[in-house]
């Protein structure tokens, strides 16, 4: 995979579509991941605003 994981949300819902996954799970971690950068752009890629449990939680 050369895309990172942020720019992936409609695929990964069609991953786990077609492996018989529920329309309900696929768009949770569509989702998840959507939060996720946005949580990377927010406060890891500028890092004035890292609080440093927060990225290790994440």
């Amino acid at each position: 995979m050369s895309d990172p994981l942020e720019d992936l949300p409609p695929e990964i819902g069609w991953f786990v579509k077609s492996r018989g996954g529920s329309p309900q799970l696929a768009n949770m971690l569509q989702k998840l991941v959507e939060y996720y950068g946005a949580c990377q752009i927010t406060y890891v890629k500028h890092g004035d605003a890292v609080i440093a449990a927060k990225v290790e939680f994440v």
